[in-house]
């Protein structure tokens, strides 16, 4: 057996280290940061926090049956799941069913460092068969790649960084079909990159798309308009052919988006500009956080030596004197104006913005000026060292061309808006960065692997000391490449730190145990719940962690925060006095009338629930409530008319009553206003009424737009602070209706804001009760046509209905396209109530009912995914035939 020869070691050794290499860079950095295992910061932040760890979590119910993949009861009452499984596909996640749901902060903290390291070897591939070079400098550039900021800060969004690490596969294919090679690795990595990442994907087929055509016009000597029109044509199949076969996901997936974000994601930014363009610099400048908001510039960094080389890329020059002269004054003019944008005041503003101390800040310019002189004398010595052209003024041109546009994608506001589905990015703008510094590091590797590095000393060398002499220049340029290496890694480490410590200035890291707390402590409930009913009831807790501890914990809930949704629920829901912020919908704002035309059976509460609730477990600080007033998933409506009153005008008390009303059939108001409210005091927000029965009291205050909201707000009755769920401040956006408690008739109730009328002025001061008198015979009245013998599954449910008269059935399932409703085996036409709800008409008597759901375009895209499968296998054995045929021909013609 032959062995490999001494080349194919090296390379080997190469790959693995472009793997190990940034990963314990980024070990090191997690470590000195002080990151779970090796100290008490966990990884959760933001959306790490919000929903990805709960969808990490969510992956064992998929994979154990008890959630659907394309339908979960768990998510918004009972919606598409395709926001949660489409992060379950990515092959890259499996690796974190290893650590098991015990140990999944200590899988993500695995996680992050596997897919970033994973970046480093795709990079290295990728330059490796471009530049037709197996050299050890590579490194330098994959490690870069591998450690850019956008790694680093969008680690909290950890499925992002499955794209980078697909991007450079995406075109290491195309350079493949570029060379008349076979399109495979370009076809099969771009359908991955659309099935874990369709929205990111839109921007690597924009960017692969302008890339192509500036490597084509680079590799043609001669431009020929018809073989230009047939590669085009080309990339263009095989792009089809990778859309279509990742469309089983693809369509039902944007029919969801169409839904719920798209349709609510449409604001358009009037702004020519979105920073100024002095402050461009501090993008491309280290250890620099701004923010990952609006207000922050875009993440370009990805090291010293890739922005000193993209310079010498185009300022180099080694031919005539006086262009090499022009090269290295424009090379010096570069360096010199990033050193001093670097260090100006606005630098000094971002450090101390987010608290860094100035000995901290001194250090670390100190140590990022160390790097920049030292890489640009570096760059200014290769530079004039050079005695052939190395880059084309054609290929600078190009390149050049190619970067401008990128660039002045993220100044323009037009062009960075097309960039997002043409409208303006509501939060994580410029999400794209991360094909800018592909760019960026590419075009390095370009230039860095055609520079000489030899140092050799011009002295006369003796003829018996030749050998050992060659062997110590060779020893000396592996020492100053190794130094050089380790300066590389120190600057993307720091940067790294600098990126960690500007998210926690920021957001702030949570503590590692906040997590597994909540699950200890909830987990056991959830489980004794399921132990005691099996029947189908939806579960709400009055605290929360995040917006997704239903997707997390595995309960039917109401709060929810995901990719995709359900606009019109949301909508609702704020309608009728509950929370919701953008895309997240809470419980707050719930009443028993709502929790019982919800199919809320069971709450959990750390204060005490109104005493019509019952009492039936204790769980530490946790109480356990059963609500009596709860109705089934699905009841026959009562009211005589088709189509239900719409709940538009009106306060959120009103549109409560309004909306049990016309399922009731009775003009009734549930919530009744407390009258003779009086404001005691003219200084402070301070209002005082009487209580007239033990009714349950809840309030709502509606804020003017004009006055600033209170940032931390206290409200107290009778002295005494109330623990019910309290907005974190009053303002239109985050008004919801909120408990006040229950008293004895007669009892003179004070309420104090603690806050002073003068900067705080209410428009609408309301106080209601809720009649549960009323509640209770309504409740019952809509029990007689209710759903019974209910039998759910993953993706539906099963119940019979005795309807005493013809009517229409109303379900707390929010309407989808995808819920097909069959009533004695016959397939009904479904509506939306209040273009909300599911509904469906049935006729008197009995009926067995069958609810299930089927993602719209499922079928079509499974289709178009079967096409394109038939059409690549066609391909595939065509081109083996031709290939067969010409070497037969071959054959023939050589004998």
């Amino acid at each position: 057996m032959q062995k490999p020869s001494r080349e194919i070691i090296l390379y080997r050794v190469a790959m693995l280290l472009s793997v190990l290499i940034p990963g314990v860079v980024l070990l090191i950095a997690l470590i000195n940061f002080g990151f779970y295992p090796f100290g008490t910061k966990s990884l959760l932040i933001m959306d790490m926090d919000d929903c990805f760890i709960q969808y990490y979590e969510a992956m064992w119910q998929v994979l154990s049956g008890e959630v659907g993949f394309f339908f979960s009861w768990t998510k918004a009452m009972g919606s598409s799941n395709l926001a949660v499984s489409s992060y379950m596909l990515s092959p890259f996640n499996l690796i974190i069913l290893l650590f098991g749901l015990e140990n999944i902060q200590f899988g993500l903290f695995f996680l992050t460092i596997f897919k970033i390291s994973l970046c480093g070897l795709t990079a290295f591939k990728c330059f490796s068969y471009i530049f037709n070079s197996e050299s050890l400098k590579i490194l330098f550039c994959s490690t870069s790649y591998a450690l850019m900021t956008f790694n680093i800060v969008y680690s909290l969004s950890i499925t992002w960084v499955d794209i980078c690490i697909l991007l450079p596969v995406i075109i290491w294919g195309a350079e493949k079909i570029l060379r008349k090679e076979t399109p495979y690795v370009f076809i099969f990595s771009l359908c991955l990159s659309i099935i874990i990442s369709y929205y990111l994907s839109y921007m690597v087929c924009i960017f692969c798309a302008l890339f192509i055509i500036c490597r084509y016009l680079i590799l043609t000597d001669k431009f020929d308009k018809s073989l230009f029109l047939r590669t085009v044509m080309k990339f263009f199949m095989f792009a089809l052919i990778s859309i279509g076969l990742a469309s089983w996901i693809l369509f039902p997936s944007i029919a969801d988006l169409v839904s719920g974000k798209i349709a609510n994601d449409n604001f358009i930014s009037s702004q020519i500009t979105n920073f100024s363009i002095f402050d461009y610099s501090v993008a491309f400048s280290p250890d620099a956080y701004t923010s990952i908001t609006n207000i922050g510039m875009p993440a370009l960094y990805c090291g010293v030596l890739t922005g000193v080389l993209c310079i010498l890329f185009f300022t180099g020059n080694a031919g005539k004197s006086k262009s090499r002269i022009l090269s290295i004054v424009l090379f010096f003019v570069f360096v010199f104006l990033i050193l001093g944008r670097l260090y100006s005041d606005k630098i000094w503003r971002d450090y101390t913005q987010y608290r860094l101390a100035p000995p901290f800040w001194y250090l670390r310019n100190n140590n990022a000026l160390f790097l920049y002189l030292f890489t640009s004398f570096s760059g200014f010595t290769l530079l004039i060292r050079q005695k052939k052209e190395l880059i084309s003024v054609k290929e600078k041109i190009i390149t050049l061309c190619l970067f401008a546009f990128m660039l002045l994608s993220f100044y323009l506001t037009k062009l960075d808006i097309a960039w997002h589905w043409f409208v303006s990015p509501n939060w994580f703008p410029y999400r794209y960065s991360f094909t800018f510094q592909f760019l960026t590091v590419f075009t390095a590797c370009n230039i860095f692997l055609k520079l000489k590095f030899e140092f050799k000393i011009k002295k006369p060398v003796k003829k018996g000391k030749r050998k050992s002499y060659n062997k110590g220049v060779k020893n000396f340029n592996a020492a100053l490449m190794l130094v050089a290496f380790l300066l590389v890694c120190v600057d993307l480490h720091n940067n790294s730190i600098a990126m960690f410590r500007g998210l926690d200035a920021e957001f702030g890291y949570f503590d590692v145990t906040r997590h597994s707390n909540f699950r200890k402590e909830n987990i056991p409930i959830i489980e004794y719940l399921d132990k005691k009913d099996n029947s189908f009831y939806r579960v709400e807790k009055t605290y929360k962690l995040t917006a997704t501890d239903a997707i997390g914990l595995g309960y039917r809930g109401i709060t929810n925060f995901t990719g995709t949704f359900s606009l019109e629920l949301i909508t609702f829901l704020r309608e009728i006095g509950f929370k919701q912020h953008y895309t997240k919908s809470f419980y707050d704002g719930s009443t028993p009338l709502t929790d019982s035309l919800f199919s809320v059976k069971y709450i959990l509460s750390k204060y005490k629930m109104p005493q019509e609730y019952n009492l039936i477990e204790t769980s530490g600080e946790i109480y356990v409530y059963e609500n009596p007033f709860v109705l089934p998933v699905g009841f026959l409506s009562k009211s005589e008319q088709q189509e239900v009153t719409d709940l538009s005008g009106g306060n959120y008390f009103e549109k409560q009553s309004l909306f049990l009303s016309n399922l009731t059939g009775d003009n009734k108001s549930y919530f009744k206003e407390i009258e003779n409210i009086k404001k005691t005091s003219d200084e402070r927000l301070v209002y005082s009424f009487t209580i007239k029965d033990t009714n349950p009291v809840y309030f709502s205050f509606v804020p003017r737009n004009d006055v600033p909201s209170v940032s931390e707000v206290s409200v107290f009755v009778n002295d005494t602070r109330i623990k019910a769920n309290l907005p974190s401040s009053f303002n239109r956006a985050n008004n919801h209706i909120c408990y006040l408690g229950q008293f004895e008739p007669g009892d003179e109730v004070k309420i104090d804001f603690g806050a002073s009328s003068k900067n705080y002025e209410f428009t609408g001061e309301l106080i209601y009760y809720l009649d549960i008198t009323e509640l209770s015979q309504a409740t019952e009245k809509l029990k007689s046509g209710s759903f019974y013998n209910i039998s759910y599954f993953t993706s539906g449910l099963n119940a019979e209905v005795d309807a005493d008269k013809n009517g229409v059935i109303f379900t707390s399932i929010p309407y989808d396209r995808g819920l097909k409703v069959k009533v004695d085996g016959i397939e009904k036409e479904c509506d939306a109530m209040y273009d909300t709800f599911l509904s469906f008409e049935v006729d008197k008597g009995h009926h067995f009912i069958e609810i299930s759901y089927s993602p719209p375009m499922l079928t079509i895209g499974i289709i178009v995914s079967s096409i394109s499968a038939i059409v690549l296998l066609v391909y595939v054995f065509s081109v083996a035939y031709l290939s067969k045929l010409k070497l037969k021909n071959l054959q023939i013609s050589s004998t």
